[in-house]
């Protein structure tokens, strides 16, 4: 079977030497360059955040507001006339707090479980996002399918002057949500913390427990507009999921996790990168199948240790 996919050239032959040097020669270095950075700022900024989520047992609200911003998109450009990257990231902001808001009535108003309420507000908000995006912005870069996939091969085309010399607008773009993301988590680490392992302690030390939780939905949300246009609402809960998720099977202190999780970025960004040299395949989700492949072996080695 193995022989046959590949007579019938659909796995192209691996040659280790290619694989390593074909993103990196012919010209293509650049590129690759700006690319392998730009999907390791969005690891990063979506892989901190998603820690915090996952401690919270919140995985499934980073879904949420991956789809729920897509109605906020939508509705700044048709406010405001404009594709300005702010415009969205504050239209986006509102309708993922929004969505989370929405999901926490559901909770405590009604019957529903955290993941019913969590599956009616993102399904909806979608939903109303598609049909916004039909309506009104069809014939704009507002399309379905960047939204769900994102276009990471072709972000780093679309370059601005700086004083470091032209770099892609994307890369400017999470280079700065990237620093203000690391300067939050550095002055709210403490509370971060509490509220997340203990909110009775949290409760009985007086932290303003909801608006901290705010705060993390609102970051989530400027942070998945951000990596919108690169990844897509659909690889961006992966990278929100899939790092977080590797690293706590190593360690369990926050401060190990956050640093593993960087590391585990930088690897998943770099072998992605390969892997859709070789294959041909979309970089977003190349990334993606290779951040998931590091999770699986990493899981098999520590299942494996148990027999030992």
């Amino acid at each position: 079977m193995s022989a046959m996919i590949l007579a019938e050239g659909l796995i192209p032959p691996f040659h280790l030497q290619r694989f390593l040097r074909d993103p990196w020669v012919n010209g293509a270095w650049e590129n690759t360059m700006w690319i392998l950075l730009l999907s390791v700022l969005i690891g990063l900024c979506c892989g901190l955040v998603g820690n915090f989520l996952l401690l919270r047992r919140m995985a499934l609200t980073g879904d949420a507001i991956s789809h729920s911003v897509l109605p906020g998109l939508v509705l700044g450009y048709v406010i405001f006339d404009s594709l300005d990257p702010w415009v969205m990231i504050g239209g986006a902001a509102v309708a993922g707090v929004g969505a989370v808001m929405l999901i926490e009535l559901l909770h405590q108003k009604s019957r529903l479980k955290t993941d019913a309420a969590t599956g009616v507000a993102f399904t909806t908000f979608f939903a109303l996002g598609v049909l916004l995006i039909r309506r009104f912005a069809n014939q704009v870069h507002l399309d379905v399918d960047c939204v769900l996939f994102g276009r990471l091969e072709f972000t780093v085309f679309d370059t601005m002057d700086t004083p470091f010399g032209p770099m892609p607008v994307s890369v400017v773009k999470l280079l700065w949500i990237t620093l203000g993301c690391l300067l939050l988590l550095a002055l709210f680490y403490k509370e971060l913390l509490i509220t997340s392992f203990d909110a009775g302690l949290a409760k009985a030390l007086g932290l303003p427990s909801r608006v901290i939780h705010l705060g993390l939905m609102t970051v989530t949300s400027v942070i998945v507009v951000a990596s919108l246009e690169s990844v897509g609402a659909v690889l961006v809960v992966g990278m929100i999921i899939v790092p977080p998720a590797t690293a706590r099977l190593m360690a369990e202190r926050l401060p190990r996790l956050l640093i593993l999780t960087a590391v585990l970025v930088v690897i998943g960004s770099l072998l992605g990168t390969h892997l859709a040299t070789w294959l041909n395949t979309p970089l977003a989700a190349s990334i993606m199948a290779a951040s998931g492949a590091v999770f699986f072996l990493v899981w098999m080695i520590t299942w494996l240790k148990k027999f030992r």
